[in-house]
């Protein structure tokens, strides 16, 4: 897999700093430079111009952004490691002695209406009248 066009973790928090600092050193430097001179199309173009410094230094996946890249490990390591996890990394599911998952919800508890604790209910929920 290519890293050229990613950035790692430490990128990332890198990038949202250069983005930030630049971004706010440029709106505080152009309304003090727009206020000296009294100028509202200067603030505005200090502005931009830090936005566009930021988006060049941050946006394309320049090398200092990609310094520490991230290593996944490999299923087989997993499997290893934990042998109740499969290669595909899921966990083996426990079958109960009558064959049915321990962890399953039972259906009354799902459709309280089919159970007979709401019989008077039953009538109005499917349509036939009393």
């Amino acid at each position: 897999m290519s890293s050229f066009g990613t950035i790692d973790f430490v990128g990332q928090r890198t990038a949202e700093n250069i983005i930030q600092w630049t971004i706010l050193g440029g709106a505080v430097g152009g309304t003090l430079l727009g206020i000296y001179l009294q100028s509202l199309r200067l603030v505005f173009q200090v502005f931009f111009a830090s936005v566009v410094v930021a988006s060049v230094a941050t946006i394309p996946p320049w090398g200092y952004l990609r310094k520490h890249p991230v290593q996944f490990a490999q299923d087989s390591v997993i499997a290893e490691e934990d042998p109740t996890v499969t290669a595909a990394g899921a966990e083996d599911k426990q079958v109960g002695e009558d064959g049915e998952d321990p962890d399953a919800v039972p259906v009354h508890h799902l459709h309280p209406a089919d159970s007979d604790e709401v019989d008077e209910a039953r009538p109005l929920l499917h349509g036939d009248a009393q």
